[in-house]
Protein backbone atom coordinates (compact mmCIF):
# COMPACT_ATOMS: atom_id res chain seq x y z
CA UNK A 1 0.00 0.00 0.00
CA UNK A 2 2.60 2.63 0.91
CA UNK A 3 4.52 1.86 -2.44
CA UNK A 4 1.58 2.35 -4.50
CA UNK A 5 0.70 5.51 -2.44
CA UNK A 6 4.31 6.69 -3.11
CA UNK A 7 3.81 5.46 -7.06
CA UNK A 8 0.63 7.47 -7.31
CA UNK A 9 1.80 10.83 -5.55
CA UNK A 10 4.93 10.43 -8.49
CA UNK A 11 2.45 10.16 -11.00
CA UNK A 12 0.28 13.17 -9.44
CA UNK A 13 3.12 15.03 -9.23
CA UNK A 14 4.16 14.38 -13.29
CA UNK A 15 0.87 15.31 -14.34
CA UNK A 16 0.87 18.25 -12.82
CA UNK A 17 4.36 19.43 -14.03
CA UNK A 18 2.65 18.53 -17.71
CA UNK A 19 -0.31 20.66 -17.10
CA UNK A 20 1.86 23.93 -15.50
CA UNK A 21 3.56 23.03 -18.75
CA UNK A 22 0.89 23.77 -21.00
CA UNK A 23 -0.35 26.45 -18.76
CA UNK A 24 2.75 28.54 -19.39
CA UNK A 25 2.51 27.30 -23.16
CA UNK A 26 -1.42 28.56 -23.41
CA UNK A 27 0.09 31.96 -21.84
CA UNK A 28 2.92 32.68 -23.69
CA UNK A 29 1.13 31.65 -27.50
CA UNK A 30 -1.99 34.47 -26.27
CA UNK A 31 1.16 37.43 -25.20
CA UNK A 32 2.48 36.82 -28.46
CA UNK A 33 -0.78 36.86 -30.22
CA UNK A 34 -0.85 40.14 -28.84
CA UNK A 35 2.25 41.45 -30.19
CA UNK A 36 1.67 40.62 -33.46
CA UNK A 37 -2.32 41.84 -33.79
CA UNK A 38 0.00 45.21 -32.55
CA UNK A 39 2.33 44.66 -34.89
CA UNK A 40 -0.45 44.47 -37.41
CA UNK A 41 -2.29 47.40 -36.30
CA UNK A 42 0.67 49.84 -35.87
CA UNK A 43 1.97 48.62 -39.42
CA UNK A 44 -1.19 49.33 -41.14
CA UNK A 45 -0.77 52.52 -39.08
CA UNK A 46 2.16 53.86 -40.92
CA UNK A 47 1.23 52.85 -44.13
CA UNK A 48 3.43 50.58 -45.54
CA UNK A 49 3.17 48.53 -48.79
CA UNK A 50 1.03 45.78 -48.93
CA UNK A 51 3.77 43.39 -49.83
CA UNK A 52 6.08 44.06 -47.23
CA UNK A 53 2.99 44.58 -44.73
CA UNK A 54 2.03 41.14 -45.80
CA UNK A 55 5.58 39.11 -44.93
CA UNK A 56 5.48 40.93 -41.84
CA UNK A 57 2.59 39.84 -40.93
CA UNK A 58 2.25 36.32 -41.91
CA UNK A 59 6.02 35.58 -41.77
CA UNK A 60 5.57 36.66 -38.01
CA UNK A 61 2.67 34.37 -37.58
CA UNK A 62 3.97 31.46 -39.49
CA UNK A 63 7.39 31.50 -37.43
CA UNK A 64 5.47 31.82 -34.25
CA UNK A 65 3.51 28.66 -34.93
CA UNK A 66 7.11 26.71 -36.24
CA UNK A 67 8.40 28.06 -32.20
CA UNK A 68 5.48 26.68 -30.90
CA UNK A 69 5.50 23.03 -32.40
CA UNK A 70 9.53 22.40 -32.04
CA UNK A 71 8.51 23.64 -27.82
CA UNK A 72 5.75 21.21 -27.96
CA UNK A 73 8.21 18.39 -29.98
CA UNK A 74 10.66 19.02 -27.57
CA UNK A 75 8.98 19.90 -24.03
CA UNK A 76 5.20 18.88 -23.61
CA UNK A 77 6.08 15.25 -26.45
CA UNK A 78 9.63 14.56 -23.80
CA UNK A 79 7.78 14.64 -20.79
CA UNK A 80 4.62 12.94 -21.95
CA UNK A 81 7.69 10.34 -23.12
CA UNK A 82 8.88 9.93 -19.84
CA UNK A 83 5.95 9.83 -18.31
CA UNK A 84 4.53 7.23 -20.22
CA UNK A 85 7.78 5.00 -19.73
CA UNK A 86 7.81 5.57 -15.60
CA UNK A 87 3.87 4.20 -16.13
CA UNK A 88 4.82 1.14 -17.53
CA UNK A 89 7.82 0.32 -15.32
CA UNK A 90 5.89 1.00 -12.19
CA UNK A 91 2.59 -1.16 -13.69
CA UNK A 92 5.26 -4.14 -14.16
CA UNK A 93 5.58 -3.79 -10.02
CA UNK A 94 1.30 -3.91 -9.38
CA UNK A 95 -1.69 -5.93 -9.18
CA UNK A 96 -5.44 -5.83 -8.92
CA UNK A 97 -6.38 -2.75 -9.10
CA UNK A 98 -3.28 -0.95 -8.97
CA UNK A 99 -2.18 -2.10 -11.92
CA UNK A 100 -5.86 -1.47 -13.38
CA UNK A 101 -5.65 2.13 -12.31
CA UNK A 102 -1.81 2.23 -14.10
CA UNK A 103 -2.81 0.84 -17.53
CA UNK A 104 -5.53 3.55 -17.47
CA UNK A 105 -3.21 6.26 -16.63
CA UNK A 106 -0.95 5.01 -19.36
CA UNK A 107 -3.66 4.94 -21.93
CA UNK A 108 -4.42 8.52 -20.61
CA UNK A 109 -0.98 9.82 -21.01
CA UNK A 110 -0.62 8.21 -24.75
CA UNK A 111 -3.68 9.48 -25.67
CA UNK A 112 -2.11 12.93 -24.94
CA UNK A 113 0.62 11.93 -26.76
CA UNK A 114 -1.48 11.78 -30.01
CA UNK A 115 -3.09 14.79 -29.33
CA UNK A 116 -0.10 17.06 -29.18
CA UNK A 117 0.99 15.64 -32.34
CA UNK A 118 -1.67 16.19 -34.15
CA UNK A 119 -1.27 19.90 -32.89
CA UNK A 120 1.89 20.22 -33.94
CA UNK A 121 1.20 18.70 -37.21
CA UNK A 122 -1.60 21.29 -37.69
CA UNK A 123 0.47 24.32 -36.75
CA UNK A 124 2.70 23.83 -39.41
CA UNK A 125 1.87 20.96 -41.93
CA UNK A 126 5.06 19.42 -43.56
CA UNK A 127 3.00 18.71 -46.62
CA UNK A 128 2.46 22.58 -47.39
CA UNK A 129 6.21 23.59 -47.39
CA UNK A 130 7.12 20.12 -49.04
CA UNK A 131 4.72 19.84 -51.78
CA UNK A 132 3.04 23.18 -52.24
CA UNK A 133 -0.68 24.79 -51.80
CA UNK A 134 -2.52 22.02 -54.33
CA UNK A 135 -1.20 19.19 -52.45
CA UNK A 136 -1.73 20.60 -49.08
CA UNK A 137 -6.12 21.02 -50.10
CA UNK A 138 -5.86 17.71 -50.69
CA UNK A 139 -4.40 16.84 -47.16
CA UNK A 140 -6.94 18.92 -45.69
CA UNK A 141 -9.83 17.10 -46.86
CA UNK A 142 -8.04 14.35 -45.64
CA UNK A 143 -7.21 15.30 -42.00
CA UNK A 144 -10.52 16.94 -41.71
CA UNK A 145 -13.46 15.74 -43.38
CA UNK A 146 -12.56 11.88 -44.51
CA UNK A 147 -12.29 10.49 -40.62
CA UNK A 148 -16.15 12.10 -40.57
CA UNK A 149 -17.66 10.03 -43.19
CA UNK A 150 -17.91 13.44 -45.77
CA UNK A 151 -17.78 12.49 -48.79
CA UNK A 152 -15.11 14.39 -50.21
CA UNK A 153 -14.42 15.59 -54.17
CA UNK A 154 -11.39 17.20 -55.43
CA UNK A 155 -10.97 19.03 -58.37
CA UNK A 156 -7.41 20.96 -58.92
CA UNK A 157 -5.93 22.75 -62.06
CA UNK A 158 -2.15 22.60 -61.43
CA UNK A 159 -0.07 25.36 -62.01
CA UNK A 160 3.51 25.21 -63.69
CA UNK A 161 5.32 26.83 -61.03
CA UNK A 162 4.91 26.88 -57.05
CA UNK A 163 3.47 30.23 -55.68
CA UNK A 164 5.39 33.03 -53.32
CA UNK A 165 5.39 31.28 -49.72
CA UNK A 166 3.33 34.25 -48.14
CA UNK A 167 0.36 33.71 -50.97
CA UNK A 168 0.62 30.08 -50.37
CA UNK A 169 0.75 30.37 -46.62
CA UNK A 170 -1.85 33.01 -46.84
CA UNK A 171 -4.37 30.76 -49.20
CA UNK A 172 -3.90 27.31 -47.04
CA UNK A 173 -4.79 29.22 -43.90
CA UNK A 174 -7.86 30.32 -44.83
CA UNK A 175 -8.74 27.02 -46.75
CA UNK A 176 -8.00 25.58 -43.40
CA UNK A 177 -10.11 27.83 -41.76
CA UNK A 178 -12.94 27.18 -44.17
CA UNK A 179 -12.56 23.37 -44.26
CA UNK A 180 -12.57 23.42 -40.04
CA UNK A 181 -15.74 24.79 -39.72
CA UNK A 182 -17.03 22.44 -42.22
CA UNK A 183 -15.82 19.80 -40.08
CA UNK A 184 -16.25 21.43 -36.75
CA UNK A 185 -20.46 22.95 -37.61
CA UNK A 186 -21.62 22.10 -40.95
CA UNK A 187 -23.18 18.51 -40.37
CA UNK A 188 -22.45 18.11 -44.07
CA UNK A 189 -22.49 14.84 -45.94
CA UNK A 190 -20.35 15.93 -48.92
CA UNK A 191 -17.55 18.44 -49.74
CA UNK A 192 -16.62 19.97 -52.90
CA UNK A 193 -12.97 21.72 -53.06
CA UNK A 194 -12.09 23.19 -56.31
CA UNK A 195 -9.12 25.42 -57.24
CA UNK A 196 -8.34 26.79 -60.90
CA UNK A 197 -7.21 29.86 -62.25
CA UNK A 198 -9.67 32.51 -63.13
CA UNK A 199 -7.95 35.13 -65.28
CA UNK A 200 -5.58 36.14 -63.43
CA UNK A 201 -6.04 34.79 -60.15
CA UNK A 202 -6.33 31.29 -58.46
CA UNK A 203 -9.35 30.55 -57.28
CA UNK A 204 -10.46 28.48 -54.45
CA UNK A 205 -13.66 26.87 -53.68
CA UNK A 206 -14.95 25.45 -50.71
CA UNK A 207 -18.70 24.06 -51.28
CA UNK A 208 -20.85 21.95 -48.73
CA UNK A 209 -24.09 20.70 -48.46
CA UNK A 210 -24.31 21.39 -44.41
CA UNK A 211 -27.52 23.27 -42.22
CA UNK A 212 -25.75 26.71 -43.51
CA UNK A 213 -25.51 29.71 -41.22
CA UNK A 214 -26.52 33.67 -41.65
CA UNK A 215 -22.88 34.83 -42.85
CA UNK A 216 -23.56 38.48 -41.38
CA UNK A 217 -24.09 36.65 -37.90
CA UNK A 218 -20.89 34.68 -38.57
CA UNK A 219 -19.09 37.67 -39.50
CA UNK A 220 -19.72 40.35 -36.22
CA UNK A 221 -16.86 39.34 -34.22
CA UNK A 222 -18.56 38.24 -30.31
CA UNK A 223 -16.06 38.36 -26.82
CA UNK A 224 -15.72 34.50 -27.04
CA UNK A 225 -13.72 34.67 -30.07
CA UNK A 226 -16.89 33.66 -32.48
CA UNK A 227 -16.16 35.41 -35.73
CA UNK A 228 -12.45 35.98 -35.90
CA UNK A 229 -11.94 33.29 -37.93
CA UNK A 230 -14.11 34.01 -40.63
CA UNK A 231 -12.83 38.02 -40.06
CA UNK A 232 -9.19 36.91 -39.89
CA UNK A 233 -9.48 34.68 -43.18
CA UNK A 234 -11.02 37.96 -45.39
CA UNK A 235 -8.10 40.03 -43.72
CA UNK A 236 -5.00 38.10 -45.00
CA UNK A 237 -6.68 37.71 -48.27
CA UNK A 238 -7.15 41.30 -48.64
CA UNK A 239 -3.44 41.77 -47.68
CA UNK A 240 -2.52 39.59 -51.24
CA UNK A 241 -4.63 41.78 -52.81
CA UNK A 242 -7.68 38.96 -52.99
CA UNK A 243 -10.35 38.08 -51.48
CA UNK A 244 -13.22 36.12 -49.77
CA UNK A 245 -16.72 35.74 -50.21
CA UNK A 246 -18.72 33.38 -48.44
CA UNK A 247 -22.49 32.14 -50.01
CA UNK A 248 -24.49 30.54 -47.40
CA UNK A 249 -27.65 30.50 -45.57
CA UNK A 250 -29.58 28.29 -42.70
CA UNK A 251 -30.97 24.88 -43.88
CA UNK A 252 -29.06 25.38 -48.00
CA UNK A 253 -24.96 24.40 -47.02
CA UNK A 254 -22.60 27.21 -47.94
CA UNK A 255 -20.41 28.10 -50.32
CA UNK A 256 -16.54 30.19 -49.76
CA UNK A 257 -14.52 31.29 -52.88
CA UNK A 258 -11.15 32.67 -52.02
CA UNK A 259 -8.97 34.51 -54.96
CA UNK A 260 -5.68 35.83 -54.97
CA UNK A 261 -3.74 37.17 -58.35
CA UNK A 262 -1.25 34.78 -59.61
CA UNK A 263 2.28 36.05 -60.12
CA UNK A 264 3.18 36.73 -64.06
CA UNK A 265 5.20 33.67 -64.09
CA UNK A 266 2.43 31.15 -62.99
CA UNK A 267 1.29 29.30 -65.52
CA UNK A 268 -1.27 26.16 -65.65
CA UNK A 269 -2.13 22.77 -66.74
CA UNK A 270 -4.52 20.98 -66.30
CA UNK A 271 -3.79 17.39 -63.78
Amino acid sequence: GRSFERMRQELSRALDAVLESRRDLAARVAERTAELETLYHALRRRDESRGHLLRRVIGAQEEERKRIARELHDDTCQALTVLGMRLDSLQDGCRGKARQGLAEARALAQRTTEGVHRLIFDLRPSVLDDLGLLAALRWLASRYLEPLGVAVRCEVEELDARLPSEVETALFRAAQEAVGNVARHAEARSVAIRARRAGEALEITIEDDGRGFAPADAMAAAPSGRGLGLLGMRERLALLGGAASIDSSPGHGTRVVLRAPLPVAAGHAHA
